[in-house]
């Protein structure tokens, strides 16, 4: 998963832009964004790919009560691949 960060005037929050935080010229586009009057909007979004994260976004504008940049069921699927050892195994983890 990658991190998009998102960008919009204050003037048109509806259009904006996003910026992959992992890229080498991350900060470099960042700082020519703010340098035009973007402003950063909200936290960083957890998505596949930009069009994953623009989605979500989305649907962040139309239901703010939804929570922000979440993972989906490929999220929750690779959580569970992961961790599967460890929630399936034979050995439970210590009760306190």
């Amino acid at each position: 998963m990658s991190k998009f960060q998102v960008f919009a005037t204050p003037d048109a929050p509806a259009a904006f832009t996003l910026l992959d935080m992992g890229a080498g010229n991350f900060l470099v586009e960042k700082a020519a964004l703010l340098d035009q009057g973007f402003e950063v909007i909200g936290e960083p979004i957890l998505a596949l790919d930009a069009c994953a994260a623009a989605h979500a976004h989305q649907l962040n504008l139309a239901n703010p009560s939804r929570p922000y940049g979440s993972p989906g069921t490929i999220g929750l699927f690779h959580y569970i691949l992961l961790h599967a050892p460890r929630l399936f195994g034979k050995e439970k983890p210590p009760r306190y």
